[in-house]
């Protein structure tokens, strides 16, 4: 073991045991990336997210529509995707796209705003609000339903996430609040 790759093999077993060893030994702290109760970007960039995916993705046209449903359903949690589903079952929006030459569109006003954020159940969500239309456009003609639409979006672990984030509520919300 006097030889040069003697001493190599006995110096790279002490630093190979003393690596090992410090993962045992050192307490691990939780990053804001691995621990989803903490924020680990502004809400800016959340809102950026957001109007990508409602512009791009959740456009849905009649002749590719089951296709872009079942694709769109990665930025949802399985609650959010239903709570979609049924947002376009409301507005009669699948009975339209089942007809040839339809597109059914969320044209947001503005960028939904964050009304809330924090931690809920061990989870960093962020809840926004925004007007929009719901556009479904015809051949010949188009109908356009203005509501106010809340999202709560929420940080999450799937590795399949669009940037680590998932839309967990999506739903109308009233406008006015009557009075007597």
């Amino acid at each position: 073991m006097n030889t040069p790759l003697g001493r190599g093999l006995i110096i790279f077993g002490f630093v190979a045991f003393a690596a090992l060893m410090a993962n045992f030994l050192v307490p691990s702290i939780p990053t804001p990336e691995y621990d989803l109760s903490q924020v680990d970007r502004k809400p800016l960039e959340v809102r950026a997210w957001l109007r990508r995916i409602i512009v791009q993705d959740l456009t849905l046209k009649s002749a590719d529509f089951d296709q872009k449903l079942q694709a769109a359903e990665r930025y949802f949690t399985p609650e959010g995707y239903r709570g979609f589903i049924a947002l376009l079952q409301q507005t009669r929006s699948i009975d339209y796209l089942r007809q040839s030459n339809v597109t059914v569109a969320i044209d947001p006003e503005e960028i939904p705003e964050v009304t809330t954020e924090g931690p809920v159940g061990g989870t960093y969500i962020w809840i926004l609000e925004g007007d929009s239309n719901l556009t479904i456009s015809f051949e010949t003609n188009e109908l356009s339903y203005p509501v106010r639409l809340q999202y709560i979006i929420a940080r999450t672990e799937d590795e399949n996430a669009f940037l680590g984030l998932k839309v967990q509520s999506m739903t109308i919300v009233n406008r006015n609040t009557q009075t007597n």
